[in-house]
């Protein structure tokens, strides 16, 4: 079982991973922001996670349940499938999980196979299986 610590800068990475795609699609393409993004690093696992728990805990109730992280997820999938057809293809998750995730090995994300990855991740942080994790561990 991998200490609660680690299990948060995974999610905080990956979030802040597609954060940065967000910032991608909505920014103009230049060599300097794939550059920063190559060699970018949290400097201190949670920093600026208190932030991100927050928007990941819609209801403010201090816990991430695992509806509202696949939820936020879920509209990820949305805004990345720019053809709207219920399909990710490589260009439009352009990460290394992709190929791992297409568990039908068709070069296709759908959006069962795009959830699982992140159903898993909580799973590994979610260390006593209650379905939540309490924003409150995001500033430890």
């Amino acid at each position: 079982m991998l200490p609660k610590a680690l299990c948060w800068f995974k999610l905080v990475s990956g979030l802040a991973w597609s954060l940065g795609d967000i910032a991608e699609h909505n920014a103009p393409q230049n060599d300097k922001l794939k550059k920063a993004r190559q060699k970018s690093a949290p400097e201190a696992p949670f920093s600026g996670s208190a932030s991100l728990a927050a928007k990941l805990d819609q209801n403010s109730d201090g816990k991430i349940t695992r509806d509202e992280y696949l939820k936020f997820r879920s509209d990820d999938f949305a805004r990345k499938d720019k053809n709207a057809d219920q399909l990710l293809q490589p260009d439009e998750h352009a990460h290394p999980s992709f190929e791992r995730a297409d568990a039908d090995k068709n070069g296709l994300l759908s959006k069962i196979e795009f959830l699982a990855i992140f159903e898993k991740q909580f799973n590994r942080i979610d260390a006593n299986g209650d379905g939540e994790i309490a924003v409150a561990e995001t500033s430890k």
